[in-house]
């Protein structure tokens, strides 16, 4: 298997990967064209504000062969679009429509071979449709990054965040790559949560089967079968079998949050992602050995979730614009 190059969202951009980058944006693209192409883009983006999102176009078109690989492309895209608080799509030369409530990213021509990264903030879920037909439920703060089209040998996708992944059937297999691990599937439905400020990554199977491998084979592949879910620890590369999964595992793509011992940093931090705030604890209000079992209903406010959750505790919850201050 080939060995990845790791990366991470806080490390700048080096010089090559700059270069790099304004050649994609630039390349075949004349003065021309560029006026044309930015005159799209800003009707794209004034329909799409009228539906709740945006979208930012930028070329990552290479020539012939894909000089950029999907690990590469992802991180370069995760720098653009980071700090976006709208739905954003880098790519170039495919149409996107709305279906229902989804996006759906058509077919390009054989010989396009770009990437698109959709970017999903912190507060949004958005779900997506590829164009051999897998469906995707996007998490809150999340990339996806994919090819303009499925021409290769595989169908490979890299996901930064969390996703439940209903895969279409294809004599091509399906991989979902992250940070460390890669996912392989022929079609089937799992949930992946791989954030990479996160400590872990955890995968869980809900029909079919899939297997996961280490990027830089540091474990051997392991098979998952339905009702199983694993965790990976980033850095101690120490897989964690668990085959007691049940639907909980998704409800987050129904606007429920399931609890199953879920320590209070982990609890805070989800909820930071889901409502997009800041949420603060004054002196004394630690509660880091504190865990939670249950579940939360996503469609209550973020001050009404944390009243629920401290209502015994004597605690004051207090929302302002975007921070939330919790005292004792």
């Amino acid at each position: 298997m080939k060995k990845h190059d790791k990366f991470r969202d806080d490390e700048p951009l080096r010089r090559g990967e700059k270069d790099l980058l304004w050649v994609k944006i630039n390349h075949t693209l004349g003065k021309r064209k560029r006026l044309i192409w930015i005159r799209w883009a800003s009707a794209a983006a004034a329909v799409l504000i009228i539906g709740g999102g945006v979208f930012f176009l930028l070329t990552f078109k290479g020539k012939s062969d894909r000089t950029a690989n999907i690990f590469q492309v992802a991180r370069i895209s995760g720098k653009l679009l980071q700090g976006n608080k709208e739905i954003s799509i880098l790519e170039y030369g495919q149409s996107v429509r709305k279906v229902s409530n989804s996006l759906y990213f058509g077919q390009d021509n054989q010989s396009s071979n770009g990437y698109k990264t959709l970017f999903v903030p912190y507060g949004r879920r958005q779900d997506v449709i590829l164009a051999d037909g897998t469906k995707i439920w996007l998490n809150s703060g999340s990339y996806l990054t994919f090819p303009s089209n499925f021409s290769g040998k595989d169908r490979e996708v890299y996901l930064n965040g969390e996703a439940f992944f209903d895969v279409a059937h294809n004599i091509k297999p399906f991989k979902v790559l992250t940070r460390e691990n890669t996912i392989r599937v022929l079609g089937t439905s799992f949930n992946v949560s791989s954030y990479e400020d996160d400590a872990k990554m955890v995968t869980g199977l809900i029909s079919g089967s899939i297997s996961l491998e280490n990027n830089n084979q540091l474990f051997h592949p392991l098979h998952l079968k339905p009702g199983e879910e694993l965790s990976v620890e980033f850095g101690d590369h120490t897989p964690k079998l668990t085959k007691s999964l049940t639907m909980d595992g998704i409800l987050w793509t129904k606007r429920q949050l399931a609890l199953n011992r879920t320590p209070m940093p982990e609890l805070i931090k989800k909820l930071e992602r889901i409502y997009n705030v800041s949420i603060h604890f004054s002196s004394g209000t630690d509660q880091a050995t504190t865990s939670y079992l249950g579940r939360i209903d996503l469609n209550m406010p973020v001050d009404e979730v944390l009243k629920n959750i401290y209502e015994l505790e004597g605690y004051h919850i207090e929302l302002k614009n975007k921070e939330v201050m919790i005292n004792k």
